[in-house]
């Protein structure tokens, strides 16, 4: 089993797109990343990043999985979205020792970004449900 193909914009930024759904079954679990998705990969400090270019592809294919997954956050738990992504860095031959540094790093530091996304995913229902009150009342903003 492999992690597949993903398809990004790559706007030589931090940040990709999602250019292409992407699906993948990662044991019980069927995940699908909508195109259009928006990933920053990881959030690691930018002086780790050389210790993973070998494993470029698989992780930052682990990573978007994983962002993926901190975003929509039902029906996984934040414990599952990590066994998922280490799942995922194993799958893509990531070495147990880097493998194990960055899930614990993530068990240890994550609930700041899962915490994050959850009042993102807040504000940007109450904005929806005020853009629909407006449109229902005939006013249009922008």
């Amino acid at each position: 089993m492999s992690l597949g193909t993903m398809l990004f914009e790559d706007n030589d930024e931090i940040d990709d797109t999602l250019y292409q759904t992407y699906k993948i079954k990662l044991g019980k679990y069927n995940i699908e990343i909508p195109a259009g998705f928006k990933t920053d990969y990881a959030s690691i400090p930018r002086f780790l990043l050389p210790f993973f270019v070998k494993y470029q592809k698989a992780y930052k294919k682990a990573s978007v999985i994983h962002d993926w997954l901190y975003w929509l956050q039902k029906p996984h738990t934040r414990a599952v979205a990590d066994k998922i992504f280490y799942d995922a860095m194993y799958l893509g031959e990531i070495p147990s020792f880097k493998r194990n540094f960055i899930y614990w790093g993530v068990r240890c530091f994550g609930a700041k970004a899962w915490n994050r996304n959850k009042k993102l995913r807040e504000l940007r229902g109450l904005e929806y449900r005020i853009t629909k009150v407006n449109k229902d009342l005939g006013v249009c903003s922008v």
